[in-house]
């Protein structure tokens, strides 16, 4: 697997140029070459000779008005005429100088004109030439930000203009990346993660780049490449709870259509996140619990349940593993009614056990608290009567407390009272004598439960169920 998408410095444009040649070329036209073509096209070598009209001997040039190639670069032609005494028609004609009966022109073109000047008879064309490299053919790759060519015969001059990596927004100095989402459903379209932030372009709202998001299940093996998409990632195809990892990188952004590439508009992809956002993902099933207020349980008979329209067999009064979102139906049987049906949330329980119970004033425990409506009502393991005590918890809502402690002269509201283990007051004096233990239990569903201010004597622990 790739750890880096690209080299940090990728080539955004390679200009081709510059090529050298070994050496030029000389292209000679004489007197023997234009008296065996009497038109007025004339080419040899890769030149061509254009004029208006053709003397009948074949050496004077009527309106001699282009000379051109298609090898590369005239840099030097030499008309030389046959009279010594010179060449007047092509005085004055920028480029060309004349000597006695030879005209020079210097200078880089790949056609060269003479205005519809006469020139002859011609004793000979002398064409120094500058060949034209082929063309490179150079492949630019804009997803991968590389160019890419077949080295010719010759040396090659490259210009690279290098990208800067794109950056994440900065907030206080601070790196804007995705953030876990926590609390997200199995199979649900909410997003796992907050999107990332990208810097912006120079003084412009065009951000230097897009996040790019992958899910996979290794807090170490980065996802292919092409696993990647600009999509922030929801939870709509994981199907079950546990921990996904989000990894993620910004890709570059390109060139804008019609601009050539610069440092300030185009920008490399960064790496890849070293590590990943690891996102814990609840489940979407859970369970149902048939609580039959008589003995006219479901098993009985005597109800039916469905589940998203299809018949469901409750086993040992639970249905499991039914989908968030599925309807559920309970349908009395005939001959049968109900008269009421109850739901309330149902789920995992945690049980919190205080022993041995030492409070002395506010007491916290395990994610459970102890508040005395007054300091005198509660001293170690015995409640006392000069206060109400009252417990809350983090951990959600009581449904059932029990107190197990030796002796009381009292009865409380709310509360039912009962006899737990036995125990042994004084084993060493008196080892055959065990007592009672005595129970107080309080059922419900509350995030809050007080007991009222009166003596509990002898606290051995007290359990609280939680949900």
């Amino acid at each position: 697997m790739r750890n880096k998408i690209l080299m940090t410095l990728a080539l955004l444009l390679t200009a081709v140029t510059g090529a050298w040649a070994s050496g030029e070329i000389v292209v000679t036209v004489t007197a023997e070459d234009l008296q065996a073509d009497k038109s007025t096209t004339f080419t040899k070598d890769g030149v061509t000779i254009k004029c208006w009209d053709r003397m009948q001997e074949g050496l004077a040039f009527s309106e001699l008005y282009e000379m051109s190639t298609t090898l590369g670069y005239f840099t030097k032609i030499e008309i030389t005429n046959q009279h010594p005494e010179g060449i007047s028609g092509i005085n004055g004609i920028s480029g060309f100088t004349v000597n006695g009966s030879v005209a020079t022109w210097t200078g880089k073109a790949s056609s060269v004109g003479l205005g519809h000047n006469s020139v002859g008879p011609v004793v000979q064309f002398v064409f120094t030439i500058e060949p034209a490299e082929p063309a490179i053919d150079f492949k630019w790759d804009p997803a991968t930000k590389t160019g890419t060519f077949t080295m010719p015969a010759y040396d090659v001059e490259i210009a690279p203009i290098y990208a800067p990596v794109a950056q994440w927004a900065k907030v206080e100095n601070v790196d804007q990346l995705p953030t876990a989402i926590e609390g997200i459903y199995a199979e649900s379209t909410d997003a796992i993660v907050t999107a990332g932030t990208v810097a912006k372009i120079g003084e412009t709202e065009n951000v230097q780049g897009t996040v790019m998001y992958a899910v996979g299940t290794s807090a170490t093996e980065q996802p292919a490449l092409t696993a990647f998409s600009a999509d922030v990632p929801t939870a709509k195809d994981i199907t079950a709870a546990g921990d996904v990892y989000v990894w993620y990188y910004i890709k570059g952004a390109d060139t804008p259509e019609g601009q050539t590439a610069t440092a300030e508009n185009t920008f490399n992809d960064s790496e890849i996140c070293a590590e990943p956002i690891k996102v814990t993902v609840l489940s979407n099933k859970f369970d149902i619990t048939f609580n039959a207020a008589n003995d006219n349980t479901i098993e009985a008979g005597k109800a039916t349940v469905t589940v998203g329209g299809t018949a469901a067999t409750v086993t040992e009064g639970k249905l499991e593993g039914v989908k968030m979102g599925t309807e559920v139906k309970v349908t009395a049987k005939d001959g049968y009614k109900f008269r009421k049906v109850e739901a309330k949330k149902g789920g995992p329980t945690t049980t919190v056990t205080w022993s041995p119970v030492s409070c002395y004033g506010t007491y916290t425990q395990d994610g459970v608290t102890l508040t005395p409506s007054n300091g005198d009502a509660v001293l170690g393991n015995n409640f006392y009567q000069f206060g109400d005590n009252t417990f809350t918890t983090t951990l959600g809502k009581f449904i059932k407390i029990e107190i197990v402690f030796e002796s009381t002269t009292y009865t409380f509201d709310g509360w039912t009272m009962g006899t737990a283990e036995q125990y042994q007051p004084d084993p060493h004096t008196y080892p055959d004598w065990w007592k009672d233990l005595l129970k107080l239990t309080w059922t419900g569903n509350a995030d809050s439960v007080t007991i009222k201010g009166k003596d509990v004597f002898g606290i051995h622990r007290i359990t609280f169920t939680i949900q």
